[in-house]
C-alpha cells in the first residue's frame, strides 16, 4: 500500500501557516452562510467581490478563484448547500470536500488544507443524519481525492520508474471552523488513518482485474498487509484436500478452476483410477512420464501426478481457491467487550458457473470479491487502530467461478460442513456457498469458547456483494438481514447507525417467515435449497431469502431465540452488492469503489476509539 498523506490538524485558521499549504479548500453551505458566520471570509472578501459581481451564481458550485492571502494563492470554494433538510446527510461534506480537494489537485496543488466552516444541525433538528463524526468524514473525503488505485500506481512504476506519482497529495491540513478541542482532532486523524488504511486495501484489491487479484494473488497482498501491522495473525489454505474436507461447498463450487485433463496417455505402470478432483486447468504434457517429473522437480511447476494412464500435469495454481483467516486480539484484554467472527465472499470472477451469466451481465464481475476485501481492510484498519474494545477472526473465501468440464451442476446435492444436504439449483449463487461453510466453521468456534468459559459476547458478520436484488431494492445502499438474537440485540441498527455517522448508510431489512420457508426442502432428498434458477432481481425478497439459506446450511438455525439465551448465536448478513460501488457510470470503463463497509464498521466496533 502507498503511504498516506501527512495529516494535521488546527483548532483554528489563525493556526494555519500560508507556507504549509499550496491550497485552500473552504467548505460551508453557502457563499453567503461563510461571508456571515466565517470569521476568516474577511481576509477574501475583497478578492472574491470582483467574481461575485460579475457571476450571481459564483460559489453555488465548486469554484477556483486566485486569493493572493492563502497558501499557494488558491482559494477554493465547493458548497455543501444545506445540512438541515429531510434527506441531507453527512454525505453532503464527503462530496463537498472530494470536490474541492479534487479540483485544487486539477489545479496543481499537492499540499491543500480544507477549512470545514459549516454550521452542523443539532443532533434533534435532523432526521436520519448525524454529524457527530464530520471531521472523520471530511478527512476520508481529501483521502479519497488523493487515492490512486494499485493497479495505476504499477503502471506508473512500469512507465515512469522513480518519477512515478503514486499519490495525488503529499499533506492534508485541516482547521475546524467553529474551533473544536484539540485532543478530538487528533483522535480523528489517529481514526481516520486507520480507517484509510483499511480501506486501501480493500480498494487496492477491489480494483484488481482477474488476472491481477486472482485468488492466490488476493492471499499475497493481504499477507503483505498483514505482515506490517503488529498484532494481526495471518494463516492460508491452498492445500484442495484441506479445503474439500473442511469447506466442501467452497470446493465444489470452485471445481472448474482446478479440474482439467491431460490429453497425452502413456503407458506408465500404474494402475489406480484417475482422480480428477486433482487435475489441473493447464495442461503442457509434451513429454515422457519421467521428463515431466524431471521439470516438475526442477521447479518448471507444482507437481505431475500419473494416474491409470493418464497424466495429470499440475501447472497452475493461480486460479485455485484458498482460505486466509485473520485473527485480532486486543492489546488489552480486560478491555474486550465482544468477539466479531467476519466471513468474507472473494469470488475473484463470477462467470456464473455452469449457470452462466448472458447478455453481458458478466461485465464488472471481478467486483465480486468485495466482500472479502472489505472484511481484510476492517481487519488490517483495527490493527492499526490497536483497538481495545474488540477481538477479530475474519475468514476469507476466494474461488473464482468458473465453467468447465468439472463444473458444479444444477440437481447435485452437496453436504456442508454443518453435515447439511444442498440441492445446487443455480451455480451463479455460488456466493452463499463459499460462505456457508465459514460461518459453520464461527459456529463451531464460538461453541467451543463458551465451553471453555469464555463469557465474551460473539457474534458472526457475512459481508458480500451477494445480490443484485439489493441494489433494486435500494439503490446504491448497503443492507443487513439479522437473526433474531441479532435483532434482538440490534447488532443490525449499530452498523445503520455507525453508517449514518461515517456517510455509508445501511437499511434494515428484516428477515420473514418467508424466507425460510422459500429454502425449505420439501423432498427427502435434500435439507435445503441453495435457491431456485432465477435471478434475485426477478425473485421476491431476492436479498432477505440468502440470510436463510446461510442459517441453515450452516447449522446457525439451531441458534436462534428459540434455542435460548445461552446458546443464541447473533448473526448479521451484510449485502454490500450496492454500497461497495460509487454507482457512477465512467462511459465503458467500470463504475468507482467505495471501501464500504470498512468505515461503518470501525464506527460501529470501535466504541472507545
Amino acid at each position: 500500500m502507498a503511504t498516506l498523506p501527512s495529516i494535521r490538524t488546527h483548532s483554528a485558521y489563525d493556526a494555519l501557516s500560508a507556507s504549509s499549504h499550496d491550497a485552500l479548500v473552504v467548505i460551508g453551505t453557502s457563499l453567503d452562510a461563510l461571508q456571515m458566520h466565517c470569521a476568516a471570509y474577511a481576509g477574501w472578501a475583497e478578492a472574491l467581490a470582483p467574481f461575485r459581481r460579475a457571476d450571481r451564481t459564483f460559489g453555488s458550485s465548486t469554484v477556483l478563484a486566485p486569493v493572493a492571502s492563502v497558501g499557494g494563492g488558491r482559494l477554493v470554494l465547493s458548497p455543501t448547500g444545506s445540512l438541515d433538510d429531510d434527506t441531507d446527510d453527512v454525505r453532503k461534506i464527503y462530496d463537498a470536500v472530494k470536490r474541492g480537494v479534487a479540483k485544487a489537485i486539477e489545479a496543481g496543488a499537492r499540499r491543500p488544507a480544507v477549512l470545514l466552516a459549516t454550521q452542523t444541525p443539532a443532533a434533534d433538528a435532523v432526521l436520519d443524519a448525524d454529524y457527530s463524526r464530520c471531521i472523520d468524514v471530511a478527512l476520508l473525503a481529501a483521502l479519497d481525492a488523493s487515492y490512486v488505485t494499485l493497479v495505476v500506481r504499477e503502471h506508473r512504476q512500469a512507465t515512469l520508474g522513480t518519477d512515478a506519482v503514486l499519490e495525488n497529495l503529499l499533506s492534508i491540513d485541516l482547521v475546524a471552523d467553529p474551533a473544536m478541542d484539540t485532543a478530538e482532532l487528533d483522535a480523528a486523524a489517529k481514526r481516520v488513518a486507520a480507517i484509510e488504511a483499511g480501506r486501501r486495501l480493500a480498494l487496492d484489491m477491489g480494483y484488481g482485474g482477474p488476472e491481477r487479484m486472482t485468488p492466490l494473488n488476493c492471499a499475497q497482498t493481504i499477507r503483505s498487509a498483514a505482515a506490517a501491522v503488529p498484532g494481526i495473525e495471518y494463516e492460508e489454505i491452498t492445500d484442495l484436500d484441506v479445503i474439500k474436507r473442511e469447506y466442501p461447498l467452497l470446493y465444489n463450487s470452485a471445481r472448474a478452476s482446478f479440474a482439467g485433463r491431460c490429453p497425452q496417455i502413456f503407458s506408465c505402470g500404474f494402475v489406480n483410477g484417475a482422480d480428477l478432483d486433482w487435475a489441473w486447468s493447464v495442461c503442457v504434457c509434451v513429454f515422457p512420464i519421467a521428463g515431466l517429473q524431471a521439470l516438475a522437480s526442477a521447479g518448471s511447476c507444482a507437481a505431475a501426478n500419473v494416474r491409470g494412464n493418464v497424466c495429470y500435469w499440475f501447472v497452475e495454481r493461480r486460479t485455485w481457491p484458498c482460505v486466509v483467516k485473520l485473527e485480532y486480539r486486543s492489546p488489552e484484554p480486560a478491555e474486550v467487550k465482544e468477539h466479531l467472527y467476519l466471513v468474507g465472499k472473494g469470488v475473484t470472477f463470477d462467470t456464473g458457473g455452469i449457470s452462466l451469466k448472458t447478455g453481458g451481465s458478466m461485465r464488472g464481475m471481478s467486483y465480486d470479491k468485495l466482500g472479502a476485501c472489505a472484511v481484510a481492510g476492517f481487519a488490517i484498519a483495527t490493527g492499526v487502530m490497536r483497538a481495545t474494545a474488540v477481538n477479530l477472526s475474519c475468514t476469507l473465501a476466494f474461488e473464482r467461478n468458473s465453467i468447465g468440464p468439472n463444473s458444479l451442476l444444477p440437481d447435485e446435492v452437496v453436504v456442508s460442513r454443518a453435515g447439511v444436504r444442498v440441492l445446487i439449483n443455480d451455480t451463479d449463487a455460488e456466493g452463499r456457498l463459499v460462505m456457508a461453510d465459514p460461518v459453520a466453521e464461527c459456529r463451531e468456534r464460538i461453541l467451543a469458547a463458551r465451553a471453555a468459559g469464555d463469557t465474551v459476547r460473539s457474534a458472526i458478520y457475512t459481508v458480500a456483494t451477494l445480490t443484485g436484488h439489493v441494489i433494486r431494492a435500494y439503490g446504491f445502499y448497503g443492507a443487513t438481514v439479522a437473526n433474531g438474537p441479532a435483532r434482538r440485540g440490534k447488532y443490525d441498527r449499530r452498523i445503520a447507525v455507525a453508517g449514518l455517522a461515517y456517510g455509508d448508510p445501511f437499511e434494515n431489512s428484516i428477515m420473514r417467515r418467508e424466507d425460510h420457508d422459500f429454502v425449505r426442502s420439501r423432498t427427502d432428498r435434500e435439507d435445503v435449497y441453495q435457491s431456485n434458477h432465477q435471478p434475485s432481481t426477478l425473485t421476491d425478497r431476492g436479498h432477505q431469502y440468502p440470510a436463510a439459506f446461510l442459517i441453515k446450511a450452516s447449522g446457525l438455525d439451531k441458534h436462534s431465540l428459540r434455542a435460548g439465551e445461552a446458546a443464541a448465536i447473533p448473526f448479521v448478513h451484510v449485502d454490500i452488492a450496492g454500497s461497495a460501488e460509487d454507482g457512477v457510470e465512467n462511459g465503458l470503463g467500470l463504475v468507482g469503489l467505495t471501501g464500504s463497509p470498512v468505515a461503518a464498521f470501525a464506527g460501529a466496533f470501535w466504541p472507545s476509539a
